[in-house]
């Protein structure tokens, strides 16, 4: 990240933060029975990436650097299908898989949180509080 501009370090770190909790998110919707609505550690991290949008949005209109707009599509294209999967998952279909974006694309993004997929039929939300993953992040 040293090879980046000053001012986008901070940037980069706050989507690092960001990534960290969509992965995380994941991992608990990859958990929770299709039609679950009351996991509250869920509904907080959809809270604080429904936050999160708007100025991810304000972001990538602003960002003048090449790698930290392709880091910011990157967090939003990931955002956007955590969206689908918690909307999927609370009406009671089965969400898709999730495929992290910095799993397929290199960049500076690492994630505070890496997605682990859960295996099949596997509950393991209960072994996981997820407070320290929800941050409110000021890019």
């Amino acid at each position: 990240m040293s090879s980046l501009p000053a001012k986008y370090q901070k940037l980069v770190k706050d989507m690092n933060l960001v990534k960290g909790n969509i992965n995380f998110t994941n991992e608990i919707i990859d958990s929770v029975m299709p039609g679950e609505k009351n996991n509250e550690t869920l509904n907080d991290l959809f809270k604080t990436l429904t936050d999160m949008e708007p100025k991810l949005f304000g972001l990538i209109g602003q960002v003048e650097n090449e790698e930290v707009l392709s880091i910011c599509l990157l967090v939003n294209d990931d955002l956007q299908k955590t969206f689908k999967r918690y909307h999927d998952a609370r009406g009671g279909k089965k969400p898709g898989p999730f495929i992290t974006g910095e799993s397929t694309k290199d960049s500076y993004l690492t994630p505070t949180h890496v997605y682990e997929m859960a295996e099949e039929g596997s509950s393991n939300s209960s072994q996981k509080t997820g407070e320290s993953f929800i941050a409110e992040s000021k890019p």
